[in-house]
Parts: structure tokens; sequence; C-alpha cells
């Protein structure tokens, strides 16, 4: 069993965010003798998020002067830490009872915990509508793992299980070993690819007991822009020829590529393909959905999202073919 932690928190321009971030951690409960260290490593922000964290006695605070992105952000946060590493969202407020359960979990392996979304506290209405379909997508296609159940993440599900790194916990050697064989550069498929080197050294373990609630983005500007750099980062991991999609996606995109050239020449092959995209798209509403109002909300949200996702892939797709992802 664990005795002290380093709880570590990346942020950039989250003013409004981290004031509750940091007092549900400090109200969080601890055994009497717990070593705790907290470490807000600030990614250049032009807000007054330095200011509001270093109000909290006993936060450290790391400004890092530019923004280097969240990869590099929570790197220099553990090279500054000094026991086993809890990567928290700065955009969450953490369960009381986060610290118990973490140190009855299996705490020898990395831990992947659960991060919830205000829908859990009754508070839907305050999503954007990414957040709101995200949600359903998340509890239908992602619904076997979602469970309120702890198992480990092998390998053979690692590609299909859903991953994120808003609330984990690794312990120190294991973290030391994959920044050291990254070294300086950045991840750009960050969570994926940090998650999938640190299931090579031990196997991830899913614990939904260690959780924080996540407010998500809030307007509709950060929404966007956050959706479209996810682009890159998709592309980066499961565009590589190791994935197991890597097969899928190029198809996907060979075929869309050849309806467009041909429909050139054949416009009525347009006409087919918008009319089956159409139908793909009022089949994916109803199966997501629970309610008519779910499906007034995905058949809403399902074309603004592809759009913009699908733009970012093709960006990823640039930066590959000129040598600039990796």
């Amino acid at each position: 069993m664990i005795s002290r932690l380093s709880i570590v928190i990346p942020a950039y321009n989250e003013e409004a965010s981290i004031s509750n971030c940091l007092t549900s951690i400090s109200e969080a409960y601890r055994p009497e003798d717990f070593d705790l260290e907290v470490i807000v490593v600030d990614d250049g922000s032009t807000d007054m998020t330095i200011e509001v964290a270093s109000r909290f006695p006993g936060v450290q605070v790391l400004e890092l002067g530019r923004n280097c992105g969240r990869f590099l952000a929570r790197r220099a946060g553990f090279l500054e830490s000094k026991y086993d590493v809890l990567y928290i969202d700065s955009r969450s407020f953490v369960d009381k009872y986060i610290i118990l359960n973490l140190l009855k979990s299996r705490s020898s392996h990395p831990i992947q915990g659960a991060s919830k979304g205000l829908d859990s506290i009754g508070r839907a209405k305050e999503l954007t509508i990414f957040e709101r379909v995200y949600t359903l997508v998340r509890r239908r296609i992602f619904s076997k793992y979602c469970l309120e159940s702890s198992h480990f993440i092998s390998k053979d599900i690692f590609d299909s299980h859903p991953k994120g790194t808003g609330v984990f916990f690794c312990p120190r050697p294991i973290l030391q070993r994959v920044y050291e064989a990254v070294g300086t550069r950045s991840l750009v498929s960050d969570d994926t690819e940090l998650l999938k080197m640190i299931s090579d050294e031990k196997e991830l373990f899913y614990d939904p007991s260690v959780f924080i609630v996540n407010y998500g983005r809030q307007d509709f500007v950060s929404s966007v822009t956050h959706l479209y750099n996810r682009g890159p980062k998709f592309v980066a991991y499961y565009g590589s020829i190791k994935s197991r999609y890597f097969k899928v996606i190029n198809l996907s995109l060979i075929s869309a590529a050849i309806i467009f050239f041909c429909s050139l020449f054949f416009p009525w092959l347009l006409l087919v393909a918008s009319v089956s995209l159409c139908v793909v798209w009022l089949a994916f509403s109803i199966y997501l959905s629970n309610s008519l109002q779910d499906f007034i909300l995905v058949l809403r949200g399902v074309p603004l999202i592809t759009m913009v996702f699908g733009l970012g892939i093709m960006k990823g797709l640039y930066l590959r073919t000129v040598g600039k992802l990796s």
C-alpha cells in the first residue's frame, strides 16, 4: 500500500476551474500520516490560473512560461514530483474518497480511473452539444466497458477500450522508464500513445471507484478547437500501420476518394452517396438514442462533429504526408 503520493495537474487558462479542483483535493479523505504533494503545472496560461492556484497552501505551482502542450506539461510535473503520480484534469473535481479508494486498489499497476460527466450529478443541461453527444456515444458503443466494475485492460482490448488520463495513477519507476524512452519530444497522440507505452511495461487496471467529475468544455469555440485538434492525434496513433484499425481507416479514405472522383464523371453517384450518408446518419442517431430528445440531439450534433473531426483528420493526414506527424 502506498503511503505517499504526488498529484500533478496540468493547467492552461483554467482560472475558472482550478480553484474547485484544488478545493476538492484538499477536502479528500486520506490517512493521518499520508504524505501528499500537489503540483499545478501552468502551461503558459494568459489568465489568472497561476494567481488562483498560488492561493492554496501547500500547492506547488510550476510555471513553464509558454504553452508546451499537455504531454510536456505532465512530463515537467513528473520531473518535479517525488512520489508515485496521480494525474488529474484541471477541469474537474475529485471524489472525496479518491485517495482512500486508490490505496485499496491495485497500486502496483498503472490505474485508469473513471472520468464522469456533469450528467452523473444531475447537471447535464450545463453540457455543450458536443459533450452530450459524447456521453451518448460512450454509453452505447463502450457500454460493456462502462460498467461500475474494475478490470484489467489487456492488450487484446486496448484499442477498443475507452482511454484517458483525466484521472490516471502510475508507479514512479514505470513513468520514469517511459519518459526516458520518449526523451524530450512530445507525443502527438499523448493519451493513447502514452498509455500504450505504459501498458507495454505493465498491464493497466481500470478502477471506477477512483473517479473525478469532469466539467467538460463548456463553450462552443473551445469544444470545436479541441475536437479539431483530436484529428491529428487520432491519425498519429490509429493511422499507424501497427494499429488494428489501419486497414479500416485507409479503406474508408480510399473508398471516399474513389466515389468523389467517379462522381465527377457520373454525377448520379454523388446523389447515391448523399442518400446513403443520410440513411447512415439517421440509423446512427436512432442507435444512440434512448428518447426523442436524444434523437434530436444526435441528429443535430453528429454532422457538426463529423465535419470538424474530419477536417482534423485531413490535417493529420497532411502532416503525416509532409513528415511532421510522429
